[in-house]
């Protein structure tokens, strides 16, 4: 006999800041540890994530371009079936820095030209952001199973979807409901 728990026990939505100390803690020292930051600070969907390039970067707007999702079936549209643009932040910004330092660090394919040498991260490039070791998309699944892995290991219930929900928590009392909808 299976035991189904019921739905509260099943999803938690929002991380207490507590919850995300924890959870950061038991990501140091991970590859995954910026692409958790990364949603967190910017409200992208788990495949939005995932299927993000340096071409989405608009570094003169400071803006990202979301136009693809990495679904179950392969690179296809966002939820909305429209490309829409989010706030690149500073601390954003920041992050993208230290994914780009991690991917070099790990000598990830898709940071290395064909001679070998490094490629910059800015316009005229198109690698993945956040790709798997070998340099390719990683599966949603592979990266569901992986966050809740390393939530389990922080005794913290989550899943790649909690970032959303705790992204729009901490800034509801500081954009307009019209800002927060556009945000996300």
């Amino acid at each position: 006999k299976i035991e189904i728990p019921n739905k509260q026990e099943a999803v938690k939505k929002v991380l207490t800041v507590n919850e995300l100390a924890k959870y950061f803690k038991a990501l140091e020292t991970s590859r995954w540890y910026w692409s958790v930051w990364f949603a967190l600070v910017t409200g992208l969907r788990r495949g939005e994530l995932l299927a993000l390039k340096t071409s989405n970067i608009d570094w003169d707007n400071r803006r990202i371009l979301i136009k693809d999702s990495n679904t179950v079936n392969g690179l296809g549209d966002t939820k909305s079936r429209k490309a829409s643009y989010i706030a690149l932040t500073n601390m954003a910004i920041y992050i993208l820095a230290k994914q780009f330092d991690m991917l070099i660090a790990e000598r990830n394919p898709v940071v290395q030209n064909d001679g070998g040498t490094i490629k910059s991260g800015m316009q005229g490039e198109d690698f993945l952001i956040f790709p798997a070791e070998n340099g390719r998309m990683i599966k949603p699944n592979t990266y569901y199973h992986t966050i809740v892995r390393f939530a389990e290991k922080a005794g913290v219930k989550a899943h790649p979807h909690c970032f959303r929900h705790t992204f729009t928590y901490f800034l509801r009392n500081k954009l307009s409901l019209k800002e927060l909808q556009h945000a996300l």
